[in-house]
């Protein structure tokens, strides 16, 4: 899997949060050995909606006669 930012190599990692003592919720992520950049599903999810919006089509009417 590559980067999306810098292309470089993706590892599937696992991160917990130090203060949630009660819970030990692990959250499964991929992160970019090259540049830091992480990933998971909420944030894939997000730049998905998010590429939808900004590529939309628009159409432009042109009145010159």
């Amino acid at each position: 899997m590559s980067c999306e930012r810098c292309g470089g190599f993706m590892v599937l990692d696992t991160f917990c949060d130090p203060q949630e003592k009660e819970s030990r919720l692990s959250l499964g992520m991929t992160r970019c050995l090259n540049c830091g950049n992480l990933e998971d599903t909420i944030i894939l999810t997000n730049r998905a909606g998010s590429h939808v919006l900004t590529h939309r089509t628009s159409i432009v009417l042109d009145h010159r006669n």
